[in-house]
């Protein structure tokens, strides 16, 4: 996989790591990029299933040059053998679609002052597109408000993602802006309908709104909407405005929004976090066991005094380790949009044993082993001061056995010199004599 531009390629290759989920017009998968600046980094794949003609690479470059806080950070197209994505970064959150799934299939519906957030949100968000796409190349007016590519971060915050790009992607490439306007403003009324009612939208439910929303909701949909005779907004600042003047009881807090998206997707995210943490380990795994792979480490022979180069000791097969997990499982298997979150022995357990990970227990206990090995790599002057001493301890028995026949042949002599002189009965030999005799106990 390589990114790519209209300009020229960018060598960065990806990797798909598991699908998040599948619309009519592709899916959208977590990968992760292997080289580059953005090694290691998370990465969200939207599948092109087009050919991504010369204008839908310009408006990758164009978003790609765009910075706001509420748009996703566009990185490039990527091809691969069998189609394209387009690379963006990756925000823990779900998208509008999957929300609105979850909602259908808990039987259950969003707090109608969350929805009403939500979308409000969406809505500027789609507004400050259209300035940044409108200043930054001069482009008229681009649909924005797709339920795929409106992102609900986990801390509650909304956001776009493929700006300018996403109707390259779906061919919703409309003849005049204001088409391409009126459909925005529809698809957010149809959405705010979905979440806030739990039902899905028909031409039938369409003139009986106040049956299933709150009366001033149900009066600004009816408007959106364009039904019971009523004139449409007009533009996306007009929504804003009618959403923003609902009664208080309409409006959510921080707070409120990220309960309700515990509440409803908590599940999908939390197993979301959780592969992507196995991913970080064997990651975090992989890169040790190169690293180690290098290094060799010194230990004490007991046969030569010269060091042995050996590699480190295997690791206990009784120490504790971590269930194996394949990778691979985790890519091809199938993740459930929406429910109860499986514990942790049952994520691992739907794998298999082609990858194993590594555990930090066992490695500390391998690196205790080989911390503990006799090393003769210590400190330069202790080893030389040892060999000094056992130096000494050899030559101190020579150097007390000569001093031993020295003291002999003196005493020897003096004995024969005294014998000599009682018998010689030499007076002049006695102050000779007293002195050798002198020298001889000094010494």
């Amino acid at each position: 996989m390589k990114l790519e531009s209209s300009s020229a390629p960018v060598g960065s290759p990806c990797e798909t790591l598991f699908e998040l989920f599948s619309t009519a017009h592709g899916s959208a998968s977590v990968g992760r990029m292997l080289k580059g600046v953005d090694t290691g980094r998370f990465v969200l794949l939207r599948e092109a299933r087009v050919d991504l003609s010369v204008q839908a690479l310009a408006a990758i470059d164009v978003s790609r040059s765009l910075a706001h806080p509420r748009f996703a950070k566009l990185l490039g197209a990527i091809r691969t053998a069998d189609c394209h994505y387009v690379a963006s970064e990756y925000i823990p959150g779900v998208s509008l679609f999957e929300l609105t799934l979850a909602v259908r299939k808990r039987s259950t519906t969003i707090n109608p002052a969350v929805a009403v957030h939500l979308i409000c949100d969406a809505l500027k968000c789609a507004a400050s597109a259209q300035k940044s796409l409108s200043s930054t190349a001069g482009v008229d007016y681009v649909r924005c408000i797709f339920p795929d590519t409106i992102w609900i971060a986990e801390f509650g915050d909304v956001l776009l993602t493929e700006v300018g790009v996403a109707p390259h992607l779906v061919r919703a490439l409309e003849e005049s802006a204001d088409i391409a306007a009126a459909k925005d403003l529809m698809a957010a009324a149809v959405e705010l309908f979905h979440l806030a009612s739990g039902r899905v939208i028909s031409a039938e439910t369409t003139q009986k709104l106040g049956e299933y929303l709150p009366a001033p909701l149900a009066d600004v949909l009816e408007t959106a909407m364009g039904v019971k005779g009523k004139t449409p907004f007009a533009t996306l600042d007009e929504f804003i405005a009618a959403l923003s003047g609902l009664p208080e009881e309409f409006t959510a807090s921080d707070e409120q929004v990220c309960a309700e998206l515990a509440r409803v997707a908590g599940p999908a995210m939390e197993l979301r976090r959780r592969k992507l943490a196995l991913f970080e380990r064997g990651a975090a795994s992989q890169s040790e066991e190169e690293e180690d792979s290098t290094k060799f480490y010194r230990t004490a022979s007991p046969e030569k005094r010269t060091s042995n180069t050996t590699r480190p000791p295997p690791p206990d097969e009784s120490s504790p380790t971590a269930p194996p997990v394949s990778f691979s499982a985790l890519r091809t298997s199938s993740i459930p949009s929406f429910g109860e979150a499986p514990s942790d022995s049952e994520l691992l357990a739907a794998t298999n044993a082609d990858a194993p990970l590594a555990d930090s227990s066992a490695e500390a206990a391998q690196l205790g082993r080989i911390s503990s090995v006799p090393s003769t790599l210590g400190a330069p002057g202790k080893a030389t001061s040892a060999r000094r001493q056992s130096t000494k301890r050899k030559g101190a028995p020579a150097r007390a056995s000569r001093n031993g026949l020295f003291n002999t042949a003196l005493v020897l002599l003096a004995v024969a010199a005294a014998a000599l002189l009682w018998f010689a009965n030499s007076a002049w030999l006695q102050p000779l004599l007293g002195s050798l005799l002198k020298r001889l106990f000094a010494h």
